[in-house]
């Protein structure tokens, strides 16, 4: 019997999850919003496995770690970039360049979070074994969003 070959997405997975290498990020063409969910998609696969790994201890203070993921720590920063994407998205060509200047803000505040937040800090150094690379990949995909917008 021939192996299946793998999809995409598969070898995306073992590349970043079994490889330990950076995520590729799909750069979503000029629209910064399939930009943002590409890396998010990315980092969220890598905050699963970290819960996963987490959660095989069975152990219930493990498991309320776990449950608590990556969204109850953004700071309401994961809610303003959306909202800030979908009205860049959405803009009059005469509204295109505020909203511009109000995405730019919004990736520094993220950037900002990122680079600051403990918790990201953890679950990057996780001592699991498993690679979360959230700053790589939502770093990259918030540098692409900056220019997209600055254009």
């Amino acid at each position: 019997m021939m192996p299946m070959a793998l999809t995409e997405s598969q070898r995306d997975f073992v590349e970043i999850f079994v490889l330990g290498r950076s995520a590729p990020i799909d750069t979503g063409g000029d629209d910064p919003l399939a930009v943002w969910n590409s890396a998010k998609e990315s980092t969220d696969a890598g905050i699963s496995a970290l819960q996963a790994a987490i959660r095989s201890y069975k152990h219930p203070d493990l498991d309320n770690i776990a449950d608590a993921g990556l969204n109850g720590v953004t700071e309401g920063n994961q809610t303003a970039m959306m909202r800030a994407l979908m009205e860049f998205r959405g803009a009059a060509p005469a509204d295109r360049a505020k909203k511009a200047v109000a995405l730019v803000q919004q990736v520094d505040a993220y950037r900002g979070f990122l680079d600051s937040n403990r918790v990201i800090a953890l679950c990057e150094r996780n001592p699991f074994g498993v690679s979360v690379p959230i700053r790589a990949q939502l770093g990259a995909a918030l540098d692409r969003i900056a220019a997209i917008a600055a254009r």
